[in-house]
């Protein structure tokens, strides 16, 4: 079997077969937090455009037609930002394990502040890096993803993600880590003991969290999820030939 993944259209292959990703399978878990923040940018948009006059019957169903999508556009200027600050990282974690054995030298600066605070973790923390953005499959489960990094953090042999999101509001980037480590192990790679989420808010805020899925239940989750993925997706194409 071949693993291989598509850089224009984004998506993974096992052979001729299209791999699921992991982040497309935990869309299937409810998100309320999203619900209301989504609800509270609709609001916040109407607010900005009513003036102190306030709007006409007509400009006012053209702003509410336009707040329906409101936390769509900063969704995806956030997913932009976020992106180049991954970006960033990267390129600074695959030059550590190409020239120094995977470890950030001290007094590395960056002008971005969330890229400097993921340095200033790391040096703090002695991390050192083992791979960033390695692309990953379960051949018995099909499915596929990109890791962030891995990296050992006080001795231990760490699966991570990056988030550029406010805050940390369920399981999933932990169910998101599991199922790369699920991934990796069945390519070879032995010697995991959990993961570590480093979180990068736009607003300079910093937070890590660590959990060790002894138990294998983060594992499980997801992949209960993953058939919950594949029930749905089923569905929806037999109501498609229809």
């Amino acid at each position: 079997m071949t693993f291989h993944f598509d850089e224009k259209k984004h998506k993974y292959y096992l052979d001729d077969e299209l791999l699921p990703g992991v982040t497309t399978i935990l869309g299937t878990l409810a998100k309320p937090a999203l619900i209301q923040w989504a609800a509270n940018e609709a609001v916040k948009y109407v607010i900005e455009k009513w003036g102190e006059n306030g709007l006409t019957k007509d400009e006012l169903f053209a702003v509410l037609d336009e707040a329906k999508t409101a936390h769509a556009r900063k969704r995806d200027k956030a997913a932009d930002s976020g992106t180049d600050t991954h970006a960033q990282i990267e390129i600074i974690i695959k030059d550590v394990i190409e020239r120094n054995d995977g470890k950030i030298v001290e007094g590395l600066k960056n002008d971005s502040p969330q890229v400097q605070k993921f340095i200033d973790w790391a040096v703090t923390n002695k991390v050192v890096f083992h791979e960033s953005e390695k692309k990953v499959y379960s051949p018995s489960e099909k499915y596929a993803g990109t890791v962030d990094f891995t990296a050992t953090v006080g001795g231990k042999r760490l699966v991570g993600d990056i988030k550029t999101t406010s805050g940390i509001y369920d399981l999933s980037p932990f169910l998101q880590c599991a199922a790369y480590q699920f991934c990796l192990e069945e390519m070879g790679e032995t010697g995991y003991e959990g993961s570590v989420i480093i979180r990068l808010g736009k607003d300079g805020s910093f937070e890590e969290f660590y959990r060790y899925d002894s138990g294998g239940e983060d594992k499980q989750t997801f992949l209960s999820l993953l058939k919950v993925y594949r029930a749905l997706t089923k569905f929806k194409n037999q109501n498609n030939k229809k």
